[in-house]
């Protein structure tokens, strides 16, 4: 999946006083498009008033994205799952400020081998 990126939006958010955290707001993917202009495809995302994550589900974007990408579309949803997966787990252990997502991030990438 070489060519994609990923973006990580965080929000900082008051956790009463002068306490503020961060949390991660959004995660989605980077997708090239042939005109220049990158299409973002949002894989979850933070619903602050139901204090819950959200994961977005779209088979016309993964098809696209498998065309693009020139990838079955099957092989493709078994990385998207995989990060949804990888993604639910942070969630889980509680992966939730910025240094924590970065970490997580990077440790990710370095044990795919």
């Amino acid at each position: 999946m070489g060519g994609i990126g990923a973006i990580v939006i965080v929000d900082a958010i008051s956790t009463g006083g002068r306490s503020v955290s961060r949390r991660v707001r959004e995660f989605a993917l980077v997708v090239p498009e042939k005109s220049g202009k990158p299409k973002l495809i949002t894989l979850a995302g933070w619903e602050p008033d139901k204090d819950q994550y959200i994961f977005m589900d779209s088979q016309l974007a993964v098809s696209n994205l498998s065309k693009h990408l020139k990838l079955d579309a099957n092989e493709l949803e078994a990385e998207i799952n995989r990060l949804r997966r990888r993604l639910e787990a942070w969630i889980t252990i509680g992966t939730s400020t910025t240094s924590e997502v970065r970490k997580a991030v990077h440790q990710y990438y370095i044990n795919q081998d």
